[in-house]
């Protein structure tokens, strides 16, 4: 059983994001490829990974921090590729400023909550006056994370390998679980011949009202705050949080 070692998760875990990806169809795709005809361009993704979602929206720029994602994207986009940038967040810096970004599958999840606002004033830098932010992340359910506590949560297979996903709680002080990946490799006649483990990913769940203070501190005015990819309103049931960011004409 082997575990690789990466100064930076995301390169080990791309592997598994691309097998997991294969199995589930996400709703957010076609969601910000209907979202980005709104807005002028430049589009952004920020946290492109393996071009799941670019494949869909063709943003005219890509940001990500891991290089193995980005060559990744490369590969699944080829010609159609955006122009791709490797930086965090806290640091990108644009050729020309985005008329709309967006941050796909909980990317704000995963910085560092000493790090958001820097984020969020790095991606108000690189926006025109009048452009836009979106984002998405869960809503938090305190029962279910205690629940899911070091569980294993099957999460989808083929014949030949299958996902579970390991969540464990680090500090509920911080807002913090870790998030551990393994793959089980299936022979023809069903017999589990393997098993692979990912190094832990952080995960930083945020409130709405903890994320309206982040918005408001950081200088963005909200759009629009909705509770699925449909666009319903946020509510106290929604599991999801979409958040649709504005950068002030008079900045």
């Amino acid at each position: 059983m082997k575990q690789s070692k990466s100064a930076n998760p995301f390169d080990q875990w791309s592997e598994l994001l691309e097998l997991w990806h294969g199995l589930v169809d996400v709703e957010d795709k076609r969601f910000y490829q209907l979202l980005a005809k709104r807005f002028n361009r430049p589009t952004v993704e920020l946290g492109i990974g393996d071009g799941r979602v670019a494949a869909t929206v063709a943003p005219d720029y890509g940001v990500d921090f891991s290089p193995v994602m980005l060559e990744k994207c490369r590969k699944r986009l080829g010609t159609s590729c955006p122009y791709l940038i490797e930086a965090d967040l806290k640091l990108y810096h644009l050729p020309e400023r985005a008329g709309f970004s967006y941050a796909p599958l909980n990317t704000i999840s995963h910085i560092e909550p000493n790090d958001r606002e820097t984020v969020f004033r790095t991606i108000l830098q690189n926006t025109k006056p009048g452009g836009y932010f979106a984002f998405d992340t869960i809503v938090p359910d305190l029962d279910k994370i205690k629940m899911r506590d070091r569980a294993q949560i099957y999460r989808g297979r083929t014949n030949s390998f299958a996902i579970y996903e390991v969540s464990e709680v680090k500090s509920y002080e911080r807002q913090e679980f870790v998030l551990h990946g393994i793959i089980e490799s299936i022979a023809p006649n069903g017999e589990v011949t393997g098993k692979r483990y990912f190094p832990e990913l952080s995960f930083f769940y945020m409130f709405p009202e903890q994320i309206r203070s982040l918005v408001e501190r950081t200088g963005w005015q909200i759009e629009s705050v909705w509770g699925d990819f449909d666009e319903t309103p946020l509510t106290e049931e929604s599991r999801m949080q979409i958040w649709l960011l504005k950068h002030p004409e008079s900045r």
